[in-house]
């Protein structure tokens, strides 16, 4: 429709001046070159119109003829270059169809044709790296560095292939150099947090992070317990190096972002037993456990003196189990100090369903222990005793630090995995997964939900950071507040093991405050819990 209308606008105009031209008379005459030419004025300006329309004409074909060289090179150029680039794609293609040959067919033919080493170097080193040839694609991501607009792209490659091979050092020189290209890329954050925390250089980790967050590349939450687990591993340098003020710093900062995580408040216990700060002590010692049971808590806990008696101090550890009770570490921890106590039918109880669906080393040497003192030492018990002890040897192994990411083994939790370099990936699990049924209440045993034991299959969510709910790690409702450390004590006092005249426990002694009720660290230290 517009065109139509466009045409008429044209040629009503031009269609009107012809009519207005050949209803007027008039005569055009002229002599040239001794001719004398006459004709009508309507005819004489068809006849220029008409000249002109050829001189246009030729100066056209003439300009064809003398570009027409340039014309056909750069036709011939775009036609190469739109080969290339179908080469090219189809080569990217092949390269996610992992069709090696094709790959390398195509990148050969896109070198020849297009001149983009960026695209075409890349196409070649990646059939380079389908065909297992690492040499020859680092020899390519090394040419790419000779160029501004390929040189990110060939560290890259080079930091792909170094990590890939297992040499950090040559890893972290190419994601430097890459920071300092592109300081907001992502992954050059994460290569850098991950190798520097590698090397222990937690403050290059830090600042990493803390420039991811800023960039925001992570979230809040993730940032927060990539951070607590930096400050642990700065509260272990510090305690290594023996400064136990700075080392309990930074182990609190750790447990003010995640409360209950077992490393740092290992650490923060250590020092405020050291410091007569028991109740403090004690508190964090529980909150860990009713987090993630760990043996290492109940041996420091332990520490925390309730009285001279042995009954009474296995009383105190049976307590700490009634903050997480349905975890396996607590039944473990319930049975031996059970066995302790002479409980036997309390111990059977604590290791109900770990008999039947988790034998591990422990269960079984801990069975045996029953049969031995239930019994005394009759012919009959004497067999089951040995056959427990000889189950044993064979039994399932119990529970140790572990990497989700390799799955190898790490004699103590660190922030990276000693195998594979991954970052807090090591949790407290057992080689096997089973779920237990529930046991019956009896006086020593509070509950009887269902305990989960973490395995290397069924790797341990870190819980959620809260400040006042416990949440249970493994999932189901939060369980009952367990008694605190002033109730437990009025409770001990009850049963008269200690003080029992004494005034009641202030609720927070405060920071540095004294608590006439803490009682004072062992001497000796590493006895079985």
């Amino acid at each position: 429709m517009y065109r139509v209308l466009a045409y008429c606008l044209v040629a009503f105009p031009l269609a009107a001046g012809a009519v207005w031209l050949a209803t007027r008379e008039g005569r055009f005459q002229a002599d040239w070159l001794g001719y004398h030419i006459e004709m009508n004025t309507s005819l004489a300006v068809v006849v220029y119109v008409a000249l002109i329309a050829l001189i246009l004409l030729f100066v056209r074909w003439t300009g064809l003829v003398v570009r027409g060289p340039e014309t056909f090179f750069a036709y011939r150029r775009e036609h190469r270059r739109a080969l290339g680039l179908s080469a090219l794609s189809k080569g990217l293609v092949a390269v996610a169809a992992g069709d090696s040959a094709e790959v390398r067919k195509l990148a050969r033919q896109a070198h020849k044709l297009l001149d983009e080493p960026a695209l075409t170097l890349l196409l070649s080193a990646q059939a380079a790296q389908l065909d297992g040839n690492e040499k020859k694609a680092e020899s390519f991501y090394r040419d790419m560095l000779d160029q501004e607009a390929t040189e990110f792209l060939g560290l890259r490659g080079l930091f792909m292939i170094a990590a890939r091979r297992g040499d950090r050092e040559a890893a972290y020189d190419y994601a430097n150099r890459a920071y300092e290209l592109r300081p907001d890329t992502p992954w050059v954050f994460d290569a850098l947090f991950e190798l520097n925390s590698s090397r222990h250089n937690w403050a290059g980790a830090a600042d990493m992070l803390e420039s991811s967050l800023k960039a925001k590349h992570i979230g809040q939450d993730v940032a927060k317990r990539k951070r607590a687990v930096l400050y642990t591993e700065q509260a272990r340098a510090e305690d290594e190096a023996g400064n136990g003020a700075a080392a309990q710093e930074m182990a609190q900062k750790a447990l003010g972002l995640a409360p209950g995580f077992t490393p740092a408040a290992l650490i923060a216990a250590k020092y405020l037993i050291q410091a007569d700060q028991m109740w403090k002590a004690a508190q964090t010692l529980e909150t860990a456990w009713s987090v993630d049971p760990h043996p290492e808590l109940a041996r420091l806990y332990g520490k925390i003196k309730v009285g001279d008696d042995a009954k009474a101090k296995a009383r105190w550890l049976r307590g700490l189990a009634k903050f997480n009770k349905d975890h396996v570490e607590s039944r473990l921890l319930r049975a031996r100090q059970n066995v302790k106590l002479g409980e036997w039918k309390g111990a059977r109880r604590a290791l109900s369903g770990l008999v039947e669906n988790f034998p591990s080393v422990r269960v079984c040497e801990l069975m045996a222990d029953i049969e031995k003192g239930e019994h005394g030492r009759s012919e009959v018990v004497s067999e089951a005793a040995r056959a427990w002890l000889a189950k044993a040897v064979h039994a399932p192994r119990d529970a140790h630090w572990m990497c989700g990411t390799c799955g190898r083994e790490a004699p103590d939790w660190s922030a990276v995995c000693p195998n594979c370099g991954a970052f807090d990936d090591l949790s407290w699990r057992a080689p096997q997964m089973t779920t237990l049924t529930p046991v019956e209440e009896d006086d020593d045993l509070e509950g009887n939900g269902p305990v989960v034991i973490l395995t290397a299959d069924s790797p341990q969510e870190v819980p959620p950071v809260v400040d006042s709910v416990r949440v249970p790690p493994h999932g189901g409702a939060a369980p009952k507040a367990p008694p605190t450390y002033r109730s437990r004590r009025e409770d001990v006092g009850k049963q008269g093991l200690e003080n029992t005249d004494a005034a009641p426990v202030p609720d927070d002694p405060g920071p540095g405050g004294e608590d006439p009720y803490d009682p004072r660290p062992e001497k000796v230290s590493g006895r079985d819990f």
